[in-house]
């Protein structure tokens, strides 16, 4: 298991991730505790890297554990050549599968057009007669786990595990107690969010998350991303 987060020093950063610093206290020490012994092990052919307070367009989730299977993928120089736009086209291509080029510069714009165009010709998109689609070797993920470690205050933990629900394969709350009222914990249910104690593990919660599968979204492939950089680095 690699750990990333802002204390490593850029120079020393495998991943073109952004992160924000963490706050010490007494749930940074909670949520590390439950990373170093909480999270499943990693099937022989799987790398896990555990992301502290990566940035996303929705804020910094307190971590996000990426299960990925290091097959052969883009260099990192081509890695290096992806922009953020990238991510979203992505997506587009692998929930339309087959899509003509023409069609997506009709929709979408020259701008989202041409990425397309530079992705094929990176190797992350097929192009065959003017139809796009997104290889299924290109998706690395094989889960991806988002944890909210809350000592207090479990309604507003919902509200931030469910925002995770838009990328994460499973979406947790890290908490000391499970809620004794029956309707937040439905409400928990309802959401797809799970409910984990320090004394257990992912695997075996108190409230199991909902299994969303992958990819959830633009942000999913941005974890896919720096799972491939960290394949292309020979990290993990």
């Amino acid at each position: 298991m690699r750990i990333l987060d802002a204390l490593i020093a850029d120079a020393e950063r495998p991943t073109s991730a952004s992160f924000r610093r963490p706050t010490p206290g007494p749930e940074y020490d909670l949520l590390m505790a439950f990373v170093a012994r909480g999270l499943p092990s990693p099937d022989a052919d799987e790398r896990l890297a555990v992301f502290i307070e990566p940035r996303l367009e929705t804020g910094y989730p307190d971590a996000v554990a990426a299960y990925w299977r290091p097959v052969p993928g883009p260099d990192q120089a081509t890695l290096s050549r992806l922009k953020s736009i990238d991510d979203r086209v992505l997506h587009l291509v692998w929930l339309e599968p087959g899509i003509e080029a023409e069609s997506i510069e009709g929709r979408y714009g020259p701008q989202v057009a041409g990425r397309a165009r530079e992705l094929a010709a990176m190797g992350l998109i097929n192009n065959c007669e003017s139809r796009m689609t997104v290889p299924h070797d290109r998706v690395v993920l094989s889960r991806l786990i988002a944890v909210e470690a809350k000592i207090a205050g479990p309604a507003s933990a919902l509200r931030q595990a469910t925002r995770n629900t838009w990328y994460a394969s499973e979406s947790y709350v890290l908490m000391p107690t499970v809620p004794t009222t029956q309707s937040l914990s439905d409400r928990y249910a309802a959401c797809g969010v799970g409910i984990v104690t320090p004394d257990e593990v992912v695997d075996s919660p108190s409230l199991s998350a909902a299994n969303l599968g992958l990819p959830q979204s633009h942000a999913t492939w941005h974890f896919n991303r720096l799972a491939m950089e960290l394949t292309a680095a020979g990290v993990g």
